[in-house]
């Protein structure tokens, strides 16, 4: 660190380095996978149409962005996994993934030279022994970016989308949309909850949360008479398809939440959203069914 003119406590020294090395650590990660010869980065666009989607609600386009593609090196990888190579010696073990460089004077089978990345693999003979060890794996501790307030504005707010469309597309749907997702976003700021906008790479639900490390994924809908029941069971899809999607990424428990603009005039939707484990709300009850909701799964 650059010497100051007032030297901060060490306490604040050793925080702000740790906090610094967060952002550092994946980015050098990054650049040392980019060296490799095996490695290949690909570029990521996202669909036009969710672009298109997204400016229209936040004002700005999604990113397009790169991937790295990490290809395992397999007839080395076999060799190693049969033993071949020096490693008849040893138990049968885990190797995690690992960078190798190889040189002129010691070129990779004999020829190639360069930094490659080597995937996690099985080492040694099983007629050596089995070397066992035990691991935790912490589900991601993150969830979507900061939660970017909705346009509560749209163009033709007064008007009803075409009956072919979807009602939140546009015009008095989607302004009441916005409304209501905003409206819950408040509402979850004030119980204390973190709300989060998903990330490119996630399912493109309209709101999620943390709560005690408990992950909540929600469907927002505008909501009339004629529509209900298109919107409900829409909204139902979307919410248990995004469960399953985070659940799958490792964001466990994760809880399907559906907000719709006003009290659905068919008392079954509570039935049935009960049975599937979706808690449904609407501006009048949904702190108090989100906060008896969160006290019943934490019990």
């Amino acid at each position: 660190m650059v010497d100051m003119s007032h030297e901060p406590p060490k306490e604040v020294r050793k925080q702000w380095a740790d906090g610094v090395a967060q952002f550092i650590f994946p980015a050098l990660m990054a650049i040392s996978f980019m060296h490799c010869k095996n490695v290949n980065l690909d570029a990521v666009t996202p669909p036009e149409k969710l672009s298109r989607r997204h400016l229209k609600r936040y004002g700005r386009p999604f990113v397009s962005y790169g991937e790295l593609r990490i290809d395992p090196i397999r007839k080395v990888l076999e060799q190693q996994r049969e033993g071949v190579g020096g490693s008849l010696r040893k138990a049968l073990h885990l190797c995690r993934g690992h960078f190798k460089t190889f040189t002129a004077d010691a070129p990779l089978l004999g020829r190639a030279t360069g930094t490659y990345w080597w995937a996690p693999q099985m080492r040694g003979a099983h007629i050596a022994g089995v070397s066992l060890r035990d691991y935790r794996i912490e589900a991601p501790s993150k969830i979507g970016r900061a939660y970017s307030d909705a346009n509560e504005n749209p163009p033709n707010a007064d008007r009803e989308a075409p009956p072919i469309k979807d009602p939140d597309s546009a015009g008095r749907g989607l302004a009441a949309h916005n409304r209501t997702q905003n409206y819950l976003a408040n509402v979850i700021r004030d119980i204390g909850w973190l709300a989060r906008s998903p990330a490119v790479s996630e399912p493109q639900y309209d709101l999620a949360w943390l709560a005690n490390d408990m992950l909540y994924v929600c469907e927002v809908k505008s909501l009339t008479r004629q529509n209900e029941e298109r919107q409900l069971r829409m909204a139902t899809g979307q919410v248990i398809r995004y469960r399953q999607q985070l659940t799958a990424t490792g964001h466990e428990p994760c809880f399907a939440v559906i907000c719709v603009e006003q009290q659905p005039s068919d008392l079954s939707w509570d039935e049935l959203c009960e049975r599937e484990g979706i808690i449904l709300i609407w501006p009048e009850v949904a702190v108090t069914r989100l906060k008896h909701a969160h006290s019943q799964r934490l019990n």
